[in-house]
């Protein structure tokens, strides 16, 4: 299963505002100096080889004074070890590159791009007069991520000032693009995928501190207005009062595989969990009742796997053993849903 890591790996120099008035200059992607913008191309590319191989030593060559005194011991023992899982088998190109020119160090970089929904601003400040923002899309068949370098300019070279990797789509689709699919699913009453494509949403908005999409704040308003629609309407956790024997759904998620996602319910059941026939009796009622009560969760999931326990689930301990259900629509028959197999699983 893919591993979806949050936005908060990072590795960043505390920056000190001062009030000095500031002029810069900028240039964009292919509008920057080739000589520049080809001395940044080859050290991003023996940095993600020597980040690939975790060669520390070698990349200590690439970062600036600062930041290796602010997070030597994290970027060497902590970063550098996950980075290889982020940069094997990825291809990658180049998102965005902007060169600034300061008229003061410790200066204020601000920067608009983008457009329509798509359009964000970054903002920093930076340690030298030049600094050079590049940003990385590494790509395979199902996901995208964005490592940002933001380098500065010393009397040794450019030299690394902060260094990020955060998630930037899913299967083709970003922030923009799920957030969306979510409106669609409100207004198709699937309150429950709405929350959960907005989940995916936010997965895929945190770049790196500083950056940040100009509707980020109404993508949060619409993410806490699901969020209350979804506590008040399905309390968890959640009594199917229409199945005869009461489960209790208290869990209901997206799980993220290599070929995207599917919707995962987990229920509490007093039916024993070796008692496979009863379980399965059990299920097909809650199959066939689930959407009295969740609006829309055949219809626009493909695939759903229901887990059936005795016993919650702690958080820091195992699972429990519990018993799964796993449903694929077809699409030409919605909105029935197949038994491909039950299994068991501790």
């Amino acid at each position: 299963m893919k591993k979806w890591l949050p936005a908060s790996l990072l590795f960043l120099v505390l920056f000190i505002s001062c009030n000095q008035i500031n002029t810069y200059k900028r240039w964009d992607n292919d509008h920057i100096d080739a000589r520049i913008r080809n001395d940044i191309a080859e050290r991003n590319a023996k940095i993600m080889a020597l980040a690939y191989n975790c060669d520390y030593k070698g990349l200590s060559e690439y970062i600036s004074d600062t930041l290796k005194k602010l997070q030597s011991y994290e970027l060497e023992k902590k970063f550098l070890p996950k980075m290889r899982g982020h940069l094997a088998g990825k291809s990658y190109n180049v998102f965005r590159e902007y060169y600034v020119e300061n008229s003061n160090d410790f200066a204020s970089i601000k920067i608009a791009d983008g457009k329509n929904e798509d359009a964000f601003k970054i903002n920093l400040n930076a340690l030298t007069k030049e600094t050079y923002i590049s940003m990385l899309q590494l790509n395979d068949s199902n996901y995208s991520e964005i490592l940002t370098l933001v380098y500065g300019h010393y009397k040794t070279g450019w030299k690394i000032n902060i260094l990020q990797i955060g998630g930037y789509s899913i299967k083709g689709k970003n922030c923009q693009d799920f957030y969306k699919d979510a409106r669609r699913l409100y207004v198709d009453h699937d309150l429950t995928d709405a929350l959960l494509t907005m989940t995916l949403s936010d997965m895929d908005s945190k770049l790196f501190p500083g950056f940040k999409f100009d509707n980020e704040e109404e993508m949060k308003a619409f993410h806490d207005k699901l969020q209350d629609s979804i506590n008040r309407k399905y309390p968890l956790p959640y009594t199917l009062a229409q199945v005869s024997t009461k489960p209790q759904i208290f869990r209901v998620r997206y799980e993220l595989v290599n070929d995207g996602w599917y919707l995962m319910i987990s229920y509490l059941t007093k039916t024993p969990i070796s008692d496979t026939l009863s379980l399965k009796k059990e299920n097909n009622e809650i199959q066939k009742n689930i959407t009295d009560e969740f609006a829309g969760v055949y219809e626009h999931n493909k695939l759903i796997v229901y887990k059936a326990f005795n016993e919650f689930p702690e958080n820091g301990k195992p699972n429990p053993w519990n018993y799964q259900f796993v449903y694929r629509r077809d699409i030409s028959q919605l909105p029935t849903a197949r038994l491909l197999r039950p299994k068991a699983a501790k």
